[in-house]
């Protein structure tokens, strides 16, 4: 399968047209291709996922706690190279601005009391 036909197929399964194979679903191109959407996309497609039975609530819930904490540490080692104390207001920011997510996270249980302890977890174990 060329490059171009490649492309076309990741477009159909982000836009929802057509379904990943299972070893896509798990480690394939479908995978990195909604990674690099909108906050927006990534978050529809999750949807759609839901809605189809195709992902879970606790297994969306599972994911988003195991990534948190690496955005988190992401987020801390931005603003240290900005020359900036991490705060938990800075490590929301994008949180607050992400409404799409916001729904998404509460609708798993993960309120923003969640979040913010969890920055302030990560800030403490940053010193």
């Amino acid at each position: 399968m060329g490059s171009k036909d490649k492309r076309e197929r990741l477009q159909r399964i982000v836009e929802g047209k057509e379904q990943p194979i299972r070893h896509e679903r798990l480690t394939g191109i479908a995978v990195s291709a909604i990674q690099r959407q909108s906050t927006d996309k990534q978050v529809d497609f999750l949807h759609g996922a839901i809605a189809e039975n195709r992902l879970s609530h606790s297994k969306l819930r599972q994911q988003l706690e195991t990534n948190a904490p690496k955005e988190m540490r992401i987020g801390i080692l931005k603003l240290l190279k900005k020359g900036l104390a991490p705060t938990v207001d800075l490590l929301l920011e994008e949180y607050h601005r992400e409404k799409s997510f916001q729904k998404l996270a509460a609708s798993v249980g993960l309120t923003e009391e969640w979040f913010i302890k969890l920055a302030e977890t990560e800030i403490a174990k940053r010193g």
